[in-house]
């Protein structure tokens, strides 16, 4: 390895993605970056990943195959533990590096100041057959962006919108163990991340695409409209009373309290009374409810397939 470098970490965590796993640890191991420790963690994989795995991985590779799934919090966490580099990527099984991707936000990340705690990038979209769909930030046929990204302290932003792509994220090592890595109570990191260091840490946007994000049917964004059980919208739910205790701003208070209300209306559509009920207590800690609130909390106390009308509302705007 090239010590004159900071060493990179790329902590890989893969759940039943057999299809795609070798195509992501590829995109690691060719990098045009020397420096980096690459640690694998399969998370209770049943459709043959872990074998998929022991194949493509070399001598000088981290590989822990687990046993159950024990959530992809707690599957980070362990691979944190042994973690040496200045720099962390939390990357998906099914996501590709660009090929110059580390070498390039290594570049960005040190000439950036103390305060700077992550960078993020731009990301190409791909669907379950690498089929290329859309970058994340709308851009023009010549690539030119168009629209103005937040960055520095955007802890507003953060709290408001998906306002960056989590899986172009490299971040300080010295972030995650001030923060005690991932909160593996929660079925999903990201939210949770932002909320716990966007205050503090600045975040700064390198103009390039660096990754390929694959969506399919089973990725964690799909999860979120899940009907009558969704344990992501229970995840969001505890973030947004941490954020409760972090906000010290107005206008973050009116970000906090606009994703409150976005999610009470998701798990209203999502056929989840009791959860519904719990966002409209924690709205009401923030703000009086206004009438379209209190309605949405009557609404959830009558039966009626709010799920359906949901899907055909969806595929309207699709169309």
């Amino acid at each position: 390895m090239n010590h004159k470098k900071p060493l990179v970490t790329v902590i890989c965590i893969c759940h039943n993605q057999a299809n795609y796993v070798e195509e992501c640890l590829q995109s690691v191991y060719a990098q045009t970056y020397s420096n980096i420790e690459l640690i694998v963690v399969d998370n209770g994989s049943t459709d043959g990943s872990q074998a998929v795995i022991a194949k493509v991985i070399k001598p000088n590779t981290l590989y822990f195959p687990l046993d159950d799934n024990i959530g992809m919090c707690a599957a980070f966490n362990k691979g944190l533990a042994h973690a040496k580099g200045k720099y962390i990527i939390n990357l998906a099984a099914d996501d590709v590096l660009m090929p110059a991707k580390i070498e390039l936000q290594v570049l960005f990340f040190e000439q950036q100041d103390s305060n700077t705690g992550v960078i993020f990038s731009d990301a190409l979209l791909i669907d379950e057959n690498s089929k290329p769909l859309k970058t994340f930030y709308k851009r023009n046929n010549q690539n030119q962006l168009l629209t103005t990204v937040p960055e520095g302290y955007i802890y507003e932003h953060l709290l408001r919108h998906y306002t960056v792509s989590s899986p172009t994220l490299m971040v300080r090592k010295s972030v995650y163990d001030e923060i005690g890595g991932l909160d593996e109570s929660l079925v999903y990191e990201d939210y949770d991340f932002y909320v716990r260091t966007g205050k503090k840490y600045k975040y700064m946007f390198q103009n390039e695409v660096l990754i390929k994000k694959r969506i399919s049917a089973g990725s964690a964004s799909s999860l979120f409209y899940r009907p009558k059980e969704n344990p992501f919208l229970q995840s969001t739910l505890i973030v947004l009373n941490k954020a409760t205790r972090i906000i010290t701003e107005e206008a973050e208070k009116k970000s906090l309290i606009y994703s409150i209300r976005y999610h009470m209306r998701q798990s209203l559509y999502m056929q989840l009374p009791k959860l519904v009920e719990e966002y409209y207590a924690l709205l009401r800690t923030l703000i009086l409810p206004s009438v379209v609130d209190r309605i949405i909390y009557i609404l959830s106390k009558i039966p009626f397939p709010y799920y359906e009308v949901y899907k055909v509302y969806r595929k309207c705007r699709v169309w």
